[in-house]
């Protein structure tokens, strides 16, 4: 079995008590052979994540605007969250910004003028580019990463900002079907991100996290 990330042929499968965990040596990432449900979700009994205090959670998402703000260089015309949860972090942009959000889990109140679809983002399908695009705390729920790392970059016309978790305790929480590590992040970045230039990444800005963004290089019109 090669590993999904770097492709290192010496996978080592982990026996578990309900499910089959793999394990690569070499970039040290962990996923999970876990059958979905038919809604095509995983743990379908876990319920879904809520920040027990809100004030941490609002501040958590005005730092992360102003990092992909500051990446932009102003304030940006158009905002995509993949796997935007309850909202909060599309809302801490002014109305004055069109606002997308994309879970199949949708928390977000229905009155909200945040608009969402409840379709994975690789089956997302529109001819609009949007100014950021970010996945905070939501690709280590995505069976095929790839896949939905290769999405989250196409569908952005200038910043892009992916955060996941990178703590061993949390590769079986809340539904994770993959287990970062800092180096299996790093790997599938640098094999995604060809028209991307890097901006930064920053750990553990939630716990033990890495949050990687990048600009969108700019191509010669000629």
């Amino acid at each position: 079995m090669r590993c999904i990330i770097c492709g290192c042929r010496d996978v080592v499968e982990v026996p578990c008590e309900s499910y089959g965990k793999n394990k690569c040596p070499r970039c040290r990432h962990v996923w999970f052979a876990l059958e979905p449900g038919a809604s095509r979700r995983y743990h379908e009994e876990t319920p879904t994540w809520e920040y027990k205090n809100l004030a941490v959670r609002d501040a958590m998402a005005l730092t992360r605007k102003r990092i992909v703000c500051r990446a932009l260089g102003r304030r940006p015309r158009s905002v995509l969250d993949v796997g935007c949860g309850d909202g909060s972090f599309l809302c801490s942009f002014s109305d004055r910004v069109r606002r997308v959000g994309l879970d199949i889990n949708r928390t977000i109140p229905s009155n909200s003028d945040v608009e969402v679809f409840s379709v994975p983002v690789t089956e997302f399908v529109t001819k609009e580019k949007f100014d950021v695009v970010t996945s905070i705390h939501s690709l280590e729920h995505m069976e095929d990463c790839v896949s939905a790392m290769k999405a989250i970059l196409a569908l952005s016309e200038n910043v892009c900002a992916v955060e996941v978790p990178v703590d061993r305790r949390m590769h079986c929480f809340l539904g994770h079907v993959h287990g970062f590590s800092r180096k299996s992040f790093h790997v599938l970045v640098d094999c995604v991100r060809s028209e991307f230039d890097t901006v930064l990444y920053k750990s553990n800005l939630q716990n033990r996290s890495e949050l990687w963004v990048g600009r969108r290089r700019a191509t010669d019109a000629n």
